[in-house]
């Protein structure tokens, strides 16, 4: 699946924030991480958003032209509520395969284009994963818990 983008940036071109949602939107709670991008998308029209249905390395080029990434999505076991944490560059990443995780993604950006900017992983609890589209209640309002984490960091101030 080709990743959907909002904002008119063409790929590899130098932006602020990128934020990218990912997840499976017909299974229900899975499509978190689409919801929190689309609704930055809203809040924040300075950031580029990408919505895809799974990380792919085709999106090195566009997370090595941001200043700041965020990772957007949800996990059966991430507890009680969301989480957002700096994704570190020490250790080695996963490897490589036709689908990737953040911290891939991050060396194959610095590897082939020679920048890894900030980057976060937002993560949302997912209570429902059954077919149908729509979110829980439990997950929809760690949703907007998690919109209001990404809005800060997006715009928090940075260096250069």
């Amino acid at each position: 699946m080709a990743p959907s983008s909002r904002g008119g940036c063409a790929a590899r071109s130098d932006v602020r924030a990128l934020v990218i949602g990912y997840g499976n939107g017909l299974r229900r709670d899975d499509g978190a991480g689409l919801q929190v991008a689309e609704r930055l998308a809203v809040r924040v029209p300075s950031a580029r958003v990408v919505t895809v249905h799974e990380l792919v390395p085709e999106l090195a080029g566009d997370i090595a032209g941001a200043s700041v990434v965020v990772f957007a999505d949800a996990a059966a076991d991430a507890g009680g509520g969301m989480t957002a944490s700096r994704i570190g560059d020490d250790g080695d990443p996963p490897p490589l395969s036709h689908v990737a995780d953040p911290r891939t993604l991050l060396a194959l950006a610095a590897a082939l284009h020679g920048r890894r900017p900030e980057a976060w992983l937002v993560t949302v609890p997912a209570h429902d994963l059954g077919f149908g589209e729509g979110l829980s209640d439990a997950t929809a309002r760690a949703v907007e818990d998690a919109v209001a984490a990404v809005e800060r960091i997006v715009t928090a101030p940075r260096p250069g």
